[in-house]
């Protein structure tokens, strides 16, 4: 039995009032110092989009990182990327930030999923399916955390050239803290046809 359309539409403004909600309890949060208990530290965050206005996704998911951690914020130039996962996906736009955090490890990727959420994306999907913005926790300056499906520095971090290469352009001296290479030498190292590589900076395309 399907929904009626006013059950139907009841949800949507359920959904609609319960991101406006969230966002507001983010960005409380942030401003009073609630879930601030850290000495402050450069975290690094992945941006990607491959559905709709991928540019607008990714620029709407900036200004709400920035709106939330002005100090030290820094963005990359953007990528068009192979696609990952199953075949027919479009093409992804990929960057990186940088921003002066002092959240715990956790309550940031609380928050990185709560923006997601904001913007339309479903709170559960599939591994590599296409997605209107992903918001990847890669680093927050040297901690290592190993908690369940949790980790820090990103477990792929060093595996991903749509990562690495924006990484570069704004930290070429990141260093693994564990690991100990360099983003820009892992990134020479890379096989250039590898899944995930670069297809051609964002403003060189045609």
């Amino acid at each position: 039995m399907r929904p009626s359309t006013s059950t139907t539409n009841i949800m949507q403004i359920l959904t609609t009032f319960l991101k406006k909600l969230l966002f507001r309890v983010i960005l409380s949060s942030t401003a009073n110092g609630y879930i601030s208990t850290m000495r402050t530290q450069l975290a690094i965050v992945a941006l990607g989009s491959n559905l709709e206005d991928r540019v607008a996704y990714l620029q709407e998911a900036r200004c709400r990182l920035k709106k939330l951690f002005p100090f030290d914020f820094a963005s990359s130039p953007l990528y068009i990327t192979d696609p990952i996962g199953p075949a027919g996906q479009e093409p992804y736009l990929n960057q990186v930030v940088h921003f002066a955090c002092s959240e715990e490890a956790q309550n940031l990727l609380y928050i990185l999923k709560g923006i997601e959420f904001i913007m339309g994306r479903p709170l559960i999907s599939e591994r590599w399916n296409s997605r209107i913005i992903d918001l990847d926790l890669i680093a927050l300056g040297d901690q290592v955390v190993e908690s369940g499906s949790f980790h820090l520095p990103h477990l792929e971090v060093g595996n991903r050239p749509f990562v690495l290469q924006p990484l570069c352009d704004l930290l070429p001296q990141w260093s693994h803290p564990t690991e100990k290479w360099k983003a820009a030498d892992r990134l020479k190292a890379m096989n250039p046809e590898m899944p995930g590589h670069i297809l051609r900076r964002y403003e060189e395309a045609s």
